[in-house]
């Protein structure tokens, strides 16, 4: 009988060990672990377009110009896609923020630029208006207030004077 135990225990001894991929699995599900723990490497939530807002103004009334189309895009990314909105009739406007979440890196300095941001906004009878801004760094979800942007209303067509030399 024990030579019976004896040749299944080397049948067994020869074979590999079974649970393989679950060690690697294991081993790599560790490290992911320890570089999440040990500072170098952060789940973050990045601010891809901080929120805008402002209030349009009529510039000879003083009256709040509704009905305008307010888009927002990235000068300096052709990641970021502009954003399009309507303002309320009251005249204020707010193009919210979008966030992703990423992996931040803490090995050396950190250098974010500063996206540069043009602001379009268009209006009937008013001229189209442009204003370009610097927002804040990426890791900071602080809304940009533009404030009160008054609007000029677009000059009527000038339309000749009547020509002397042609009847009525």
């Amino acid at each position: 009988m024990s030579t019976n135990n004896n040749k299944i225990a080397q049948t067994f001894s020869q074979l590999p060990p079974p649970f393989i991929p679950m060690r690697l699995f294991a081993n790599i599900l560790i490290l992911l672990t320890s570089l999440c723990l040990s500072g170098c490497i952060i789940p973050y939530k990045f601010t891809n377009r901080q929120e805008v807002s402002g209030h349009l103004m009529d510039y000879d009334s003083h009256q709040p110009v509704s009905d305008a189309t307010i888009t927002l895009s990235c000068n300096n990314s052709k990641y970021m896609e502009p954003v399009s909105i309507l303002n309320e009739t009251n005249g204020d406007f707010t193009v919210p923020s979008s966030r992703s979440w990423g992996v931040l890196p803490i090995i050396g300095p950190i250098d974010f630029y500063q996206p540069r941001w043009t602001l379009t906004i268009t209006a009937p009878q008013y001229q189209t208006h442009t204003e370009e801004f610097r927002a804040d760094i990426p890791l900071k979800n602080k809304p940009v207030q533009l404030g009160t942007i008054m609007l000029k209303k677009e000059s009527p067509p000038v339309e000749p004077p009547p020509d002397s030399k042609t009847p009525p």
